[in-house]
């Protein structure tokens, strides 16, 4: 039975046993599922300014985690490795989206670590060299032996839009933890300063119901939920989790309609529903990532740093942003944002915002 799934613009559309365009989504006798609930890919202790957060409980460190799976096809991703992996499409093709045809496949079958459920620890770091790489954690315990973690070997799917430039193999460590293996080890790391749990690395709401039930057990357990995301989720997913995250950063990668559609295969006017009503709920942050000659005009900036202002009812200018330094990385090889024009696209969104800080630099 076809089944739609409805969490992003994309609405793949999904024959049983395909999974959608994210990787992370497919469907199981006729229902969409998070092919991707509880499957790590990394973990780390981090600063909590590295989501970026400036602005909430500074100082502070966070558990950050990611899994894999995307809705948007960034060709500068940073974390390429976990976004753009496909292990739900090893046993079953992927799916179709917006009415392209997505086919993804990867090469090989999952093979486990280690031997069995033997006895040991599993360690897991930050994937990412950019950004958020923070420190390792080693745990042990119930499901998070050796021999439960999986060793996966994909074929880089390629973009969503344009020539498709895929084939590249890489290798991928999955560890799988319940909600509650990430509340109790979360508890234990309290006494090196841990506040909660940072979803991130990945996009977290390709697995959104993974972040709805981990979430909720933190706040029983009075620990903080911070959302690391592309904002490209429906509203009614982030009404169902709103409750239950205390802070966001929240990606605004460009301002044009064409920039999201051609450049990242996205939805602006998604994103921008989902900041408004995400900067109502809880503490936001936003992030636009500069890349050269593509969204970097200080026009653009300033209708950007004009919207964000008019937020929660024209009091949206202390909403923090980060104006973030391009490096070339994945499919995208133009020179790096000079640091200039950062700074200078800065200044201008200091002309309407409180509260910009720059990254990278």
């Amino acid at each position: 039975m076809r089944a739609i799934c409805n969490v992003c613009c994309h609405h793949c559309s999904l024959e049983e046993g395909r999974t959608g365009a994210c990787g992370a989504r497919t469907n199981k006798g006729g229902q969409i599922t998070a092919s991707n609930y509880g499957r790590l890919t990394a973990l780390a202790l981090d600063p909590i300014e590295k989501k970026p957060l400036a602005r909430f409980m500074p100082g502070s460190l966070i558990l950050s985690v990611g899994s894999y799976g995307c809705s948007l096809r960034c060709p500068f991703c940073q974390n390429y490795e976990i976004a753009s992996a496909r292990p739900a499409c090893m046993d079953n093709a992927c799916g179709e989206s917006a009415g392209r045809n997505t086919d993804r496949t990867t090469g090989s079958a999952v093979t486990s670590s280690g031997p069995g459920r033997e006895s040991g620890a599993t360690a897991i770091t930050s994937s990412d060299p950019g950004q958020e790489s923070g420190s390792s954690i080693t745990c042990s315990g119930p499901g998070q032996e050796s021999g439960n973690n999986k060793i996966i070997t994909y074929k880089d799917p390629g973009p969503l839009i344009g020539k498709n430039s895929g084939g590249r193999e890489h290798r991928l460590e999955i560890a799988e933890y319940t909600p509650q293996e990430l509340c109790s080890l979360a508890l234990d790391l309290r006494t090196r300063g841990n506040i909660g749990i940072a979803f991130t690395y990945n996009e977290p709401l390709v697995g959104w119901e993974f972040v709805r039930d981990t979430a909720r057990l933190f706040h029983e357990n009075g620990m903080k939920t911070v959302l690391v995301t592309n904002g490209m989720a429906s509203q009614e997913i982030l009404q169902e989790l709103l409750p239950c995250i205390d802070a966001m950063n929240i990606d605004l990668k460009g301002f044009t309609e064409d920039y999201y559609r051609e450049f990242v295969g996205g939805d602006l006017n998604m994103v921008k529903d989902f900041i408004s009503a995400a900067a109502e709920g809880c503490h936001v942050e936003i992030t636009k990532l500069i890349i050269p000659g593509k969204n970097d005009s200080e026009s653009e900036m300033r209708r950007m740093a004009a919207w964000i202002a008019s937020l929660r009812g024209g009091t949206g200018k202390d909403i923090p942003i980060h104006v973030s330094r391009y490096f070339p990385r994945y499919k995208w090889t133009a020179p790096a944002t000079s640091v200039k024009t950062v700074y200078r696209l800065a200044e201008t969104a200091r002309e309407k915002l409180d509260y910009v800080y720059t990254g990278n630099c």
